[in-house]
């Protein structure tokens, strides 16, 4: 996860330079080289494997899932862009239907697409939750922050970009902390520094308004680095510990679609009640509001911590 760090700690200054230097169009054309470079190492290195013919896939269940995130991720960003309720409304209740149909086509499906029942494991169902609350709530403060700083206190988007190196510097010293202290105070402890360092962070940006503050812009950055890298972190080690055999796999199209779904869902939902609260307060009011509530549902998992399985017990046992 460290290597992982790298994309998000440098691409905004770089993508910030190349936009304030050139064209914004130039920062999809940079990225063609590296994808080129990526696809021709895979084709290099990873060999094909012979094995079984692999079972039919669940292609209802895919098109079940896939239209039910793509309408309710339309529906927040048509309520974000200040479209009426009658034109946003539509999208949701659609993708909540969806959601709804997927759910019974799983309980009659025998090799559904994404097994629901695995999410019952008290350590998967808290990790999922946790990168809603980290992960996913960043993404939506971090793209907020990014366009306040620079429509309101008129950064530039390289000078914006450049608080990501403090935030994966706070990650990187926490996922190397976590490393240590893993088996020694278990995952709810662990979960509860992150939780309270992520959402400390968020709120500092509640005092933000003018370039006076980029110390504590700064400090703010480097909380939700040092909270993001734990729980991140925390939550990829502890999702799949329960599992073995089949349901490894399973368990990991869960984790791997969730961590993927929650920057999208946290990025939405965040500018969409930015652009809610806008109507009711200033550009300043609606984005510090926006932060406080961020805050504040950043920490809701603390409230389930109780139902991790204390560190020495053995893994739990899924029903079957």
């Amino acid at each position: 996860m460290a290597v992982a760090l790298l994309a998000p700690a440098l691409s905004p200054t770089v993508g910030g330079a190349i936009v304030d230097h050139s064209s914004w169009r130039w920062v999809f054309f940079a990225s063609l080289p590296l994808s080129l470079l990526a696809a021709l190492l895979s084709w290099c290195w990873i060999n094909a494997e012979r094995s079984a013919p692999p079972p039919r896939p669940d292609l209802r269940g895919l098109l079940l899932v896939t239209a039910s995130l793509g309408c309710l991720l339309l529906g927040m960003s048509l309520y974000g862009s200040g479209y009426p309720a009658h034109q946003a409304a539509p999208g949701l209740v659609a993708g909540l239907l969806l959601a709804e149909c997927y759910r019974r086509h799983c309980r009659a499906c025998a090799r559904p697409i994404v097994e629901l029942r695995l999410l019952k494991n008290p350590r998967l169902g808290l990790s999922v939750a946790i990168y809603h609350a980290i992960p996913g709530v960043f993404t939506g403060v971090n793209l907020l922050s990014l366009f306040f700083l620079q429509e309101s206190l008129h950064l530039s988007a390289q000078h914006s970009g450049m608080f990501m190196l403090l935030y994966a510097a706070g990650a990187l010293l926490a996922m190397l902390a976590c490393g240590r202290l893993y088996n020694r105070l278990g995952a709810a402890q662990l979960f509860a520094i992150a939780l309270v360092l992520h959402s400390a962070g968020i709120a500092s940006l509640y005092g933000v308004d003018s370039l006076t503050d980029l110390p504590l812009i700064s400090l703010a950055y480097l909380l939700m680095g040092l909270g993001g890298g734990a729980g991140a972190n925390t939550a990829q080690t502890t999702a799949l510990l329960d599992f073995d055999g089949a349901d490894t796999h399973k368990a990991s199209v869960i984790w791997n679609i969730n961590r993927q779904m929650a920057f999208s869902l946290g990025a939405a939902l965040l500018l969409m009640l930015y652009n809610l609260l806008l109507g009711y307060r200033g550009v300043t009011g609606a984005y510090h509001l926006s932060l406080l509530l961020a805050a504040a549902a950043g920490l809701l998992p603390l409230l389930t911590l109780n139902r991790l399985p204390p560190p020495e017990a053995s893994h739990a046992q899924l029903d079957r």
